[in-house]
């Protein structure tokens, strides 16, 4: 165990996976939301088992926006924040393991297969459903942003994004969007950017020092009165 934040080490975040490591990033989205003075109303999701679709996406409604804008939690903790400054809506999606293949997966449209007339209504109205409820595709369908968060490094970010966007582009409820307008929507926060974040961030309390000993992070002791650092 090693002293405070900046002691993080970059394999420890690589070994959050599943279920924690989505918890992991949704204590951390939580936490930013409410320290930057943002509604508790409009937070969405990110509770609930993990299941490995992706089922515990985390999201933001359209809306009000953080009291904290951006730059400001820039100039305060010198890192980025991983809830951007957007009126529209916000999901994000976690992903552990193969990310991008999951990634891709999420944003591929499937079109209903053929068969008889009564089966093939059945299966275009289920997938009509199912596009209405998935949650990606409408918050890029309303201008918002996808934040695709990973256990692991993105060498390759910028091309990803582009390969993630023109899959999106294929849903017909995005006919119209090219990949140009949405590749800049697509966000992926990778692990070197948590390592960071929680480094310069160096969050305290009983939500940080749970994470922390996960992470193999000793955090200083917090003292309760001026007479007991003394």
């Amino acid at each position: 165990m090693k002293a405070g934040w900046f002691a993080l080490k970059l394999e420890r975040i690589k070994q959050i996976e599943g279920d924690d490591f989505e918890a992991l990033v949704t204590d951390l989205l939580t936490d930013e939301w409410l320290a930057r003075g943002g509604n508790n109303e409009r937070p969405i999701g990110g509770r609930g088992k993990y299941v490995a679709d992706g089922g515990r996406d985390w999201g933001l409604r359209e809306g009000v926006l953080p009291t904290q804008r951006s730059d400001a939690f820039r100039s305060a903790h010198n890192v980025d924040p991983l809830i951007p400054d957007s009126e529209k809506e916000i999901v994000f999606s976690v992903k552990s393991g193969d990310w991008l293949t999951l990634a891709k997966r999420d944003a591929t449209y499937v079109p209903p297969k053929s068969g008889n007339k009564k089966n093939a209504q059945k299966k275009a109205r289920k997938k009509k459903s199912s596009e209405d409820r998935a949650r990606q595709v409408a918050a890029l369908v309303a201008g918002g942003e996808l934040g695709i968060v990973i256990n692991t490094d993105a060498p390759d970010a910028p091309a990803n994004q582009r390969e993630i966007a023109t899959l999106f582009s294929k849903w017909p409820a995005l006919a119209g969007h090219t990949v140009e307008q949405l590749a800049p929507r697509i966000r992926i926060i990778d692990a070197n950017h948590l390592k960071t974040y929680l480094q310069r961030r160096r969050l305290f309390g009983d939500f940080a020092a749970r994470w922390a000993d996960k992470l193999g992070v000793e955090l200083p002791r917090e003292f309760a009165t001026f007479e007991e650092w003394k």
